[in-house]
């Protein structure tokens, strides 16, 4: 007879502490359900509404937004060598990211936004706190510039957002220059790692300069579109460069996955998707939901996705899955694919717009039903 012994409250309460991503993960999983589940309801015509601002709230701050907490509470204390994230931070963070999804739902935005800020501003707080406590600076990647000039990105296009005249800019900001920022700065450092075993290189004086002044590129590129001082195309044609130097050549990658295991083709997949989509912006710019979505789906969706898998398994010691191609990981990536085609071509061919709508939303649920089930055997490790 084989008897376990359930783990006390404050044994749970360490884990979370540790794995922060235990919580975070599956809840932007959950956020993202209610941010399309809205779409599917409208284009079935069952109600819902046509509520564009919830959308991109519940997809961008909340989905994405909790696996860049649960990211960052994961990947800050083990790269820094300090401690984990309090509980009252992990709680702080969560609420907001589920009540500025409730918010955003009952049209009061302001107060979306403030719960935003206050959940950035403990992320902040975080990052500085442990940056601040090693006794050993590490050589760090220049990439991971991008980093905090990501999350400025978060808190400028939420103030932003408040103020008429630069709205534009603010939603800009915040929906694409933030989580396109953290993309770079990360993948860059993660992408080769995940898919090739290749640890981040040490970054020289230079190099860190030279990410500094593309990241101004890149910031600027948002302010020259919005405020009507460059054509569009002359916008994403900076992103596009800016995204080759930082991410493409940052990662190489042109280099294809070495290591064992269907997930890092889909990361590697996934991180293309970002010099697509503003490749797609460049050529076409008239088409802009097309290449958005591209972006927004692709680099942003499926890669947060993808790359949550592989923290999962890294961190429940489960190695074996990494070399794996499980049918759960195939079929998030052919649900997440097309469920980007749907969205997509649902710009183009608009007399079929609600079916196209109804594909897409259908597909990104179908996606994040295939995730839970794939991690939800390694979510449980060591929590029961």
């Amino acid at each position: 007879m084989n008897l376990t012994t359930p783990a006390s409250p404050s044994s749970r309460r360490k884990r979370l502490r540790t794995d922060p991503y235990r919580l975070f993960f599956p809840l932007g999983v959950l956020l993202g359900w209610w941010g399309v589940g809205q779409w599917l309801l409208f284009s079935l015509q069952l109600g819902g509404g046509y509520r564009v601002a919830f959308h991109a709230t519940a997809q961008v701050q909340g989905f994405l937004g909790c696996f860049i907490a649960g990211f960052l509470f994961t990947f800050i204390p083990r790269r820094t060598m300090t401690p984990p994230p309090q509980l009252w931070q992990l709680v702080v963070v969560a609420a907001c990211s589920g009540l500025l999804c409730v918010f955003a739902w009952g049209e009061k935005l302001a107060l979306a936004q403030g719960l935003w800020l206050l959940q950035l501003g403990v992320l902040l707080q975080f990052v500085i706190s442990r940056a601040m406590m090693m006794k050993k600076p590490l050589s760090t990647p220049a990439s991971l510039t991008f980093i905090p000039l990501g999350l400025a990105c978060g808190v400028a296009g939420a103030l932003l957002t408040m103020v008429p005249q630069f709205h534009d800019l603010g939603r800009a900001l915040l929906s694409e220059g933030m989580t396109a920022a953290l993309v770079m700065g990360i993948g860059a450092m993660l992408v080769p790692v995940i898919t090739r075993a290749q640890p981040p290189a040490p970054s020289t004086a230079w190099e860190r300069i030279t990410q500094a002044a593309l990241g101004v590129v890149f910031v600027s590129s948002f302010v020259m579109q919005a405020q009507q001082l460059a054509s569009p195309r002359v916008a994403y044609a900076l992103r596009l460069l800016v995204t080759a130097v930082v991410l493409v050549r940052g990662a190489r990658l042109w280099v294809r996955p070495t290591e064992p295991g269907l997930n890092r083709w889909v990361v590697w997949a996934a991180a293309w998707c970002l010099p697509l989509g503003y490749s797609m912006l460049l050529a076409i710019p008239a088409q802009r939901s097309a290449g958005l979505h591209v972006i927004f789906l692709g680099a942003f969706g499926l890669l947060a996705m993808a790359v949550g898998q592989h923290i999962i398994a890294a961190h429940a010691g489960h190695t074996g899955w990494l070399a794996k191609s499980t049918p759960a990981t195939a079929a998030v990536a052919g649900f997440a694919g097309l469920a980007m085609v749907a969205r997509v071509s649902m710009a183009f061919d608009i007399d079929h717009a609600l079916v196209w709508m109804t594909c897409a939303s259908l597909a990104f649920v179908a996606a994040g039903c295939a995730w839970l089930v794939g991690m939800a055997p390694l979510l449980r490790r060591g929590v029961g």
